[in-house]
Formats: C-alpha cells, sequence, structure tokens
C-alpha cells in the first residue's frame, strides 16, 4: 500500500482489492481491533483543531482517501498514484464478499434495522444495530452493547467528527476484529437517501450533488475552502524552494 500524509496525517491509497485482502486477513486473526477511517476534507481540517479526531485517525489502521479534495491535494504534493475510495463502496465491498457478522451503530431510530435488512439479502448476518442518540456519557454502555454481540465488523455511522472521536475512544473498549465509520451510508443503504448518478460520482463532484440536495451542508464548504487554501498555500511554498516543504515532511 501506498502511504502519503496530508496536514500531518498518514492516509493509503489502496485499490478496493486491497483494501478487501486487509480486512479478511484482520478477520481471520481475530484479537486485535482494527479500525478504518475514510477522511475528506473537511475530516482532515477538522482534525486540525479537534485532538480527539486527530488522535483517532493517527491510530487507525486504514485511512482512505474518500474525498476528491484529497486526491488533488495529494496530487498537488507530487503524490501522483493516489485514487480515491469512496467509504461507501468500500463497506458495501466488504459485506458483499466477507459476509461478516455485523453490528450497525448510528443514525435514526430504525434506520440501521432497515438497513441491516438490505445487508442480509447481500448474505451478511447482522446481530445487533442501535440507533445513534446517545450521549458521551453512555459510551461505554453502547461499547458494551456492542462487544455482548460479538460481531466481526462494527459500522459506526454518527456524523464527522462524532464518529471519529466516538470509535478513537472506545477502540480499547471494544472487542471488535473490525471497526469502521460510514458516515450517512445507513439513511443510503435504508432507502432514505440515494447516492449521486454514477456519472456525477466518477466526475468527483458527488459533493455537490449532496450539498444541493442537504442545503444545511453550505455551512460545512468553510472547511472545504479553508482546505484548499492551505494546500494551495503549501504548494506554493514547496515550489518556492522554501522550508515549507520540509515542514510538511515531518509532519
Amino acid at each position: 500500500m501506498k502511504t502519503f500524509t496530508l496536514m500531518g496525517i498518514p492516509l493509503q491509497s489502496v485499490t478496493a482489492d486491497e483494501a478487501l485482502a486487509l480486512v479478511r486477513s484482520w478477520l481471520a486473526s481475530p484479537g486485535a481491533q482494527h479500525s478504518i477511517y475514510t477522511p475528506n476534507p473537511e475530516i482532515l481540517w477538522n482534525a486540525r483543531r479537534d485532538e480527539a479526531v486527530r488522535a483517532a485517525l493517527l491510530a487507525g489502521d486504514l485511512l482512505v482517501p474518500d474525498g476528491i479534495g484529497i486526491v488533488l491535494a495529494a496530487h498537488l504534493q507530487g503524490e501522483k498514484e493516489v485514487h480515491r475510495l469512496p467509504g461507501i463502496e468500500l463497506a458495501e465491498a466488504i459485506i458483499r464478499q466477507l459476509k461478516p457478522r455485523l453490528f450497525l451503530l448510528g443514525a435514526k431510530p430504525g434506520v440501521a434495522r432497515r438497513a441491516g435488512a438490505r445487508m442480509e439479502e447481500w448474505g451478511a448476518k447482522v446481530v445487533g444495530t442501535r440507533h445513534g442518540y446517545f450521549s458521551t456519557a453512555e459510551s461505554d454502555q453502547v461499547a458494551a452493547e456492542v462487544n455482548r454481540h460479538r460481531p466481526d465488523v462494527l459500522l459506526v455511522a454518527l456524523g464527522s467528527p462524532r464518529q471519529e472521536a466516538f470509535l478513537g475512544l472506545m477502540r480499547s473498549r471494544l472487542k471488535v476484529p473490525v471497526a469502521m465509520v460510514v458516515g450517512g451510508s445507513f439513511d443510503v443503504w435504508a432507502g432514505d437517501k440515494r447516492r449521486a448518478p454514477r456519472l456525477i460520482r466518477e466526475l468527483g463532484i458527488e459533493w455537490v450533488w449532496r450539498t444541493a440536495h442537504e442545503p444545511s451542508r453550505l455551512l460545512r464548504l468553510v472547511a472545504l475552502i479553508g482546505f484548499v487554501w492551505t494546500m494551495a498555500f503549501r504548494r506554493g511554498h514547496n515550489d518556492s524552494g522554501s522550508a515549507g516543504e520540509g515542514r510538511e515532511n515531518r509532519e
């Protein structure tokens, strides 16, 4: 796997097949807990200010570039072999091909259960579900509930940055071979929301589709603008041969 660094966070550029092989090896040798994160520009930007998110990402075992902005930023740094792997597509591949025992955590009441019904059509076994409406003080109880069901894979759909912070905090308490954050994927699998048409996804502008259908996401563009500005500024320093390149490599 190719590893590259953005804003001090190491990410891996992998194909779906490579990621599946890695997850398969983790499931074949249980005993350790592994975590998968799917950073986009917003998540990396928030990690600059939220220590819980940053610590979670740094402790992650596999961080795949979910957003096209991550890929473009990597290209600006000279990393030409970085490709996007949407988290929802990786999660679907894990479910369909590995058919693990699943626990679904997150979304509104009833959504995880309906998403799980679809996953069972794909051949997976859903051993438990729980909605995402719980307080930080209840996190230990939630982790204990997950552990009682003994899933192979825990899918966490609490939205960012909450899902990253939760998984980072609970990592040592969760007795699950693989835990992965999946954002709003439960809503898609449950049939409550639709992904962008394939052409839009292939063009790398799925975020435009989502913003058009969820105007509340406009506020999140602040993080995207900050990310783009920062990466462009760093590129300018690197191109001019300044000390910026050294700082980036040490992050």
